[in-house]
């Protein structure tokens, strides 16, 4: 049997207090990961994405050359956080600094050509409005701030990335529910309620899976809840010898050294390891992104 030695939360809260400062000892640890999950979702992790960008971007190129700028940096998985506004960036243990990307997965980025301190561009009343996942990005359109519910964005996505929309679609609706104008959808979102989304004659919930009734991401509840069974998972294989055969291999090298769980970040993911043999062992999120 291998000694197990789980570090895995000692390692998140360190992660967490690199971006968001010391935690109370009395802080709920759960909820502070979520929140702090949140701000790494919407700072856009560094790893490269196919990016797609639809004629209505393509039309605005001339006016807004930052797009293109943007554009590479998401491909080539460089830092694109220069862009995102003051809120995404300087809330980190506000779970509600950008509801849109919350409920739909849709970021939007400032289009200033030139930087107007250190990483960060020029504020624009233009916000370039953007699907953004784990490997690839859809540019959607430009619009002005207040377009934060405006459902001919996800028309646009569902025209230029089918799959972001259709995994979403309930099928075989007759009728339908009521077709709420984009200012209720917004109201209903900052209320934490999850309204069906009518585009042209079908029905979607959200493409970021909506929002939980605390006004989280609920994809990145389910995330959570996920990583915290299988940090359990693992350590329950590892102490009965039931892990898969390679990793046993490896760990009963040294069977006398006992296994010290620790959780590490690369690219955005969390990755489950063994810190004396240096060892991954499971991704634990895959999709923050």
């Amino acid at each position: 049997m291998v000694r197990v030695i789980d570090e895995t939360e000692a390692d998140l809260r360190a992660l967490i207090e690199r971006d968001v400062g010391p935690l109370l000892s009395s802080a709920d640890f759960l909820r502070s990961l979520l929140d702090w999950l949140h701000f790494r979702a919407r700072s856009i992790p560094q790893r490269r994405r196919t990016v797609t960008m639809s004629p209505e971007v393509q039309t605005k190129l001339k006016r807004y050359p930052a797009i293109l700028k943007i554009r590479d940096e998401l491909s080539q998985g460089k830092d694109v956080s220069p862009w995102l506004s003051d809120t995404v960036r300087k809330k980190p243990a506000d779970p509600k600094a950008d509801m849109m990307f919350n409920d739909w997965q849709i970021i939007h980025f400032h289009l200033g050509n030139l930087f107007v301190g250190k990483n960060k561009g020029g504020r624009t009343s233009g916000l370039l409005f953007a699907f953004i996942a784990a490997d690839h990005a859809v540019l959607l359109d430009v619009q002005p701030h207040g377009s934060w519910a405006m459902r001919d964005l996800l028309r646009i996505l569902l025209r230029g990335s089918p799959n972001d929309l259709t995994r979403c679609e309930f099928k075989g609706v007759l009728g339908g529910p009521r077709n709420h104008t984009d200012d209720e959808i917004l109201r209903l979102r900052q209320a934490g309620v999850n309204p069906i989304l009518e585009i042209d004659g079908r029905f979607f919930m959200a493409p970021g899976q909506g929002v939980s009734s605390s006004k989280h991401s609920t994809r990145i509840v389910r995330a959570v809840q996920t990583m915290m069974r299988n940090i359990a998972k693992a350590r329950k294989e590892l102490e009965s010898n039931t892990m898969p055969k390679p990793l046993l291999r490896r760990i009963s090298q040294s069977i006398a050294t006992p296994v010290r769980l620790g959780v590490r970040i690369k690219a955005g993911q969390l990755i489950l390891y063994d810190k004396n043999r240096n060892l991954g062992i499971m991704l634990l999120m895959p999709v923050l992104g």
